[in-house]
């Protein structure tokens, strides 16, 4: 959505028994164009282990930094893992101890000949494998205990909070998107520009974008298709102070075409048979000019068909014609 505001050289003249005539000039024509702040750095954060919600520390819109606790996914679940873990660890651990100490006992009785290398073999056998079931459960009481540290999670980044999806004591599964965080330092602007209007902007070009009636500076960091044979063209800026700036916030950037060759009052257009136009003021009598608007604003338009310096009729009547005396 754009909105077009005309700022021109006006020269009205108001004769006596006369209507109200504008002097057509040169001019710039002011475009708002509508574009949105976005970050080049949100994360999605999502819990590595199932379970409820214990607790949620932010809200939507709260500026975070990196580090600071999000939410708390209850660890009931993970308790009962670590201490089953735990347990089969003790146990294991216990064997792996005891098959030890017989493959010691077993390799010094070999070495004096009192038992078969066979019986040795055996013994040895059973120490190796019960420290293999020992390294296994260790791994898997330092898994338990590391989910269970999962149960905090903080921020990753400096950002602001964009989005809540889940809610206090809800049932949450590993990877479920639980909080959109987006970075605070890395915002753009990104806008849709029509062809027509590139010649206004070109990479490395400073613009001017407005967030409520505070103007602020922008430099265009690329300018490329929307897609493959797309007449429009995708705009991104860095704006240059990012103090005010929030990601999903929309913004109005500055065009401004200058040297416009015709201006006229919107209020100077009108239509006779269907054409477009507008009167020319040639010696007290009304000349109808069809024009062809190039571009439009709020209050003036930039047109073909009428040169500057030529005298026109604003509000003309509409049983205004061609050629009658103007009044």
């Amino acid at each position: 959505m754009k909105k077009s505001i005309f700022a021109a050289f006006v020269i009205s003249v108001s004769l006596f028994g006369a209507p109200k005539l504008y002097t057509v000039g040169g001019g710039t024509l002011e475009t708002e164009i509508s574009g949105v702040v976005y970050s080049k750095n949100e994360s999605v954060i999502s819990s590595k282990i199932g379970g409820y919600v214990k607790k949620i520390y932010v809200e939507e819109g709260d500026v975070v930094k990196k580090g600071a606790l999000l939410f708390e996914i209850d660890t009931a679940s993970t308790q009962a893992a670590v201490q089953s873990a735990n347990a089969n660890y003790i146990s294991s651990k216990a064997a792996a101890d005891d098959a030890k100490k017989d493959y010691e006992r077993y390799k010094n009785l070999f070495e004096k000949g009192v038992v078969s290398e066979k019986e040795y073999e055996r013994a040895k056998l059973n120490y190796e494998t019960k420290t293999q079931m020992m390294n296994s459960s260790s791994a898997m009481l330092s898994l338990a205990r590391n989910e269970q540290g999962y149960s905090s999670v903080r921020a990753p980044i400096d950002g602001v909070i964009l989005k809540k999806y889940a809610t206090l004591a809800s049932m949450v599964m590993p990877g479920q998107p639980i909080i959109l965080i987006s970075g605070k330092n890395d915002l753009q602007i990104k806008a849709d520009i029509y062809e027509q209007e590139l010649l206004n902007f070109k990479v490395g070009q400073n613009l001017q974008f407005k967030t409520g009636q505070k103007i602020a500076e922008a430099k265009i960091v690329s300018i490329a298709p929307s897609g493959a044979g797309a007449r429009n063209f995708s705009l991104r800026a860095k704006p240059k102070e990012q103090d005010g700036l929030y990601s999903g916030m929309f913004v109005k950037i500055l065009s401004k075409d200058c040297g416009v060759q015709a201006s006229v009052p919107v209020s100077a257009l009108t239509k006779r048979g269907g054409v477009l136009g507008v009167f020319e003021y040639v010696g007290g009598i009304a000349k109808f000019r069809p024009v062809k608007i190039k571009k439009q604003g709020s209050e003036y338009a930039s047109v073909e068909g009428i040169n500057n310096g030529a005298k026109i009729i604003e509000n003309p009547k509409e049983s205004l014609q061609d050629g009658q005396k103007a009044e």
